[in-house]
């Protein structure tokens, strides 16, 4: 009959009626052989099996700014296990550490068992990827638009708050026109239920600024030709609606850019003092639109 044993020093423990047997050893190993023939006389053999180590490819795995992962999240073995560098890691002489990487960091692991025999090795890429809801702060010129989302990760919903100057609240990457500095807020929620909370803030320049409308603080509508009308340059604007209001809020003119208030209210001459106007315009060439409030005084004597 034949026994195998595994080392030149165990004792043997496996007897078998064939001398051929399947092994699978998970690193290298010499293992004997013992016969015993029919006059119960004892011959010894050994063959060494060579486990080589082949370099895998690296794994890579994938984590949010200001996660944690855990590596290698497997069953405990009886092995001693090395992680190299030593960073951004909770310990690197444990079989599944956790690390909180504050960049890309790619690991070399490897394991050794009693007899100080590496038995296990690979490489994990992990690759920080920024999952945040909101795009970073920035800043914008006056009278342009900007995308507010992260296209680079995507949640189930979205809501952003304050909706001013939004084209949708409810999409992933809305886009703003805001006039003034605005901080905007979204919450979204991951496929998991889970809530993520983020802001940008936007700060509005004067980059191109569209030009200014001259507009007249006195008018003097006694039809001598000289300053009769309330009238402002608007070669540059378009879209341009004036309104004009008295003392007491009562709307006594109303017209577009090519329309001039003469001073009269119903065909009729307006009394002399200080009227209000509101006027609405649009420069060519650009999205914003201008509001100008002041007053003009009328003067007919």
């Amino acid at each position: 009959y034949y026994q195998w044993k595994e080392g030149i020093n165990t004792p043997f423990k496996h007897q078998y009626d064939s001398g051929a047997v399947w092994v699978s050893p998970k690193y290298t190993t010499t293992y004997v052989l013992e016969t015993t023939d029919f006059r119960f006389e004892k011959s010894y053999d050994t063959i060494r099996v060579v486990v080589e180590l082949c370099d895998l490819k690296a794994n890579e795995v994938y984590i949010c700014h200001g996660d944690s992962l855990l590596l290698n999240p497997i069953p405990k073995d009886s092995l001693q296990h090395f992680w190299e560098p030593n960073v951004f890691l909770n310990s690197s002489t444990v079989q599944s550490p956790i690390c909180n990487p504050k960049t890309d960091v790619a690991y070399f692991h490897y394991a050794i068992n009693d007899s100080g025999i590496i038995v296990q090795k690979d490489t994990l890429l992990v690759r920080l990827f920024d999952c945040s809801p909101a795009r970073s702060d920035t800043s914008i010129c006056l009278g342009d638009g900007i995308y507010l989302g992260n296209p680079a990760f995507i949640f189930a919903s979205y809501e952003w708050l304050p909706m001013d100057w939004l084209d949708n609240n409810l999409i992933a990457n809305p886009l703003a026109h805001p006039p003034k500095n605005i901080i905007y807020f979204v919450s979204a929620t991951d496929t998991n239920g889970i809530v993520h909370k983020d802001s940008v803030s936007i700060t509005v320049k004067a980059c191109n600024l569209p030009p200014e409308i001259e507009i007249p603080n006195v008018i003097t509508p006694n039809g001598d030709g000289i300053n009769d009308v309330f009238n402002y340059q608007n070669d540059e604007f378009w879209d341009i609606k004036t309104e004009i209001f008295n003392r007491w809020g009562q709307l006594v003119f109303s017209g577009d850019g090519s329309e001039r208030w003469d001073g009269r209210f119903q065909g009729n001459q307006v009394s002399d003092g200080v009227y209000f106007y509101q006027i609405s315009a649009q420069a060519i060439g650009f999205e914003v639109v201008l509001e100008y409030r002041g007053s003009v005084s009328v003067l007919s004597k």
